[in-house]
C-alpha cells in the first residue's frame, strides 16, 4: 500500500484554508508490534513511505524534471548511491549508517516504482 494517507488529508484540509493548532499537553501512543522492529518490515516501510511522498506530491502534469523509464532520472542516481554506500559500509562496519543508507535505498526505490505505476496509467496500453 502507499502511505500518506494522513499527510494527503492535511495538505487538502491546508488547500481549503484550515490550519492547524499546536497543542503542547496533547499525548500521542503508538502501538508498536513486535514485527515492526525488523529489519524487513523498516524497509518494507520505507518502500511505502517513498511511494506515498510521489502519489500526494506529483500530478503527471508537474514534472519538471527529465524523465527515464517513467521516472525522473535523479532518482536512479540516489538509489544506485544509498545501494553503493549501504554495501561500502560493510567494509567500515559501521552499522548506522549502513542502516540509514538501506533505508533511503528502499525509499527512492519505491519512488522509482510509484513513479513508473502513474506512467503506466497515463501511457495507453499496446493493443
Amino acid at each position: 500500500y502507499v502511505m500518506g494517507s494522513e499527510s494527503e488529508f492535511l495538505y487538502r484540509t491546508a488547500e481549503a484554508g484550515y490550519r492547524g493548532i499546536y497543542l503542547p499537553n496533547a499525548v500521542v501512543h503508538h502501538q508498536i508490534r513486535r514485527e515492526q522492529l525488523t529489519l524487513n518490515w523498516l524497509t518494507g516501510r520505507a518502500f511505502r513511505q517513498g511511494k506515498g511522498i510521489v502519489a500526494i506530491k506529483s500530478t503527471a502534469d508537474e514534472r519538471p524534471f527529465k524523465m527515464l523509464l517513467g521516472a525522473p532520472r535523479f532518482l536512479y542516481r540516489k538509489a544506485m548511491m544509498a545501494y553503493l554506500l549501504n554495501y561500502l559500509n560493510l567494509f567500515t562496519l559501521n552499522k548506522k549508517k549502513r542502516f540509514h543508507h538501506l533505508l533511503f535505498y528502499h525509499y527512492y526505490k519505491g519512488q522509482l516504482a510509484q513513479y513508473k505505476s502513474m506512467s503506466k496509467e497515463k501511457s495507453p496500453g499496446i493493443r
